[in-house]
């Protein structure tokens, strides 16, 4: 899939699985698309989804610092948590 976020349908699945057999849990996204539009790295409708309550992106380097806000905003116009990936790396980039 390379640059692209996991399949939609793939992560609604699994969300909804995990919902129904536990709905007190927490679903992180678990995408891992690699692009600078944090638009792109979600599908619509896993951030539309009621079953899927946080996003997340891992970073690496300082060139991923600039993306951080970016990626919040996302998370809460979409009404989801966002995790903070690896900030060890955004840190110690130097």
């Amino acid at each position: 899939l390379g640059m692209r976020p996991a399949p939609a349908s793939w992560t609604l699945i699994v969300a909804k699985h995990l919902k129904s057999r536990a709905p007190r849990t927490l679903v992180m996204d678990g995408s891992f698309a690699r692009n600078d539009d944090p638009e792109r790295c979600y599908q619509k409708e896993v951030l539309d989804s009621p079953d899927v309550d946080i996003l997340s992106y891992h970073y690496y380097g300082d060139g991923d610092a600039r993306r951080v806000k970016r990626d919040c905003e996302v998370a809460r116009r979409h009404n989801k948590v966002y995790d903070l990936s690896r900030p060890y790396s955004l840190w110690h980039a130097h």
